[in-house]
């Protein structure tokens, strides 16, 4: 599986998250705050697979995360929130708070793959190994699991 054909199953999966959400022709908060940590841990898994230090990735992530808040979930009308507030208050004051958000779920899912080891998911194709040279970073204090033991 080449990182195309992970990035694309990505997208797919984020789109069909997306459609089954809006299935009733409304997006919830609760919906979209899922929507976009899975688009964040979807990103986080490609990036992975990229070469580059982790602050240039989790930048890339962070940057890729807040244009998908801009283009895709701000937009959208939020039951019980009257228009003029959510497009002058509540859209920005949650934009604004993105990256902070992003940046936390990022160092989250990092940590915990590190600490667990990164395997591929069921059902998800498995991405190409990371470049040589830009192993995963030691982690003082690390638990080291049980022998046996599979995530998952």
């Amino acid at each position: 599986m080449d990182l195309y054909d992970s990035v694309k199953f990505s997208l797919q999966d984020m789109v069909a998250r997306f459609r089954a959400a809006r299935g009733d022709g409304t997006i919830t908060i609760a919906e979209g705050v899922q929507l976009l940590t899975h688009a964040v841990g979807h990103l986080v898994r490609v990036v992975e697979s990229l070469g580059g230090t982790g602050a240039q990735k989790k930048d890339a992530v962070v940057r890729a995360a807040q244009r998908f808040y801009d283009e895709v979930l701000a937009p959208l009308d939020l039951p019980f929130v009257p228009n003029l507030l959510e497009r002058t208050v509540v859209d920005p004051l949650i934009g604004r708070a993105v990256p902070v958000v992003v940046g936390g779920l990022i160092d989250g899912i990092v940590d915990f793959f590190n600490t667990s080891g990164w395997p591929p998911s069921p059902g998800v194709p498995e991405l190409p190994p990371p470049p040589s040279g830009n192993p995963a970073p030691e982690v003082p204090g690390q638990a080291t699991p049980p022998p046996g033991w599979k995530p998952y």
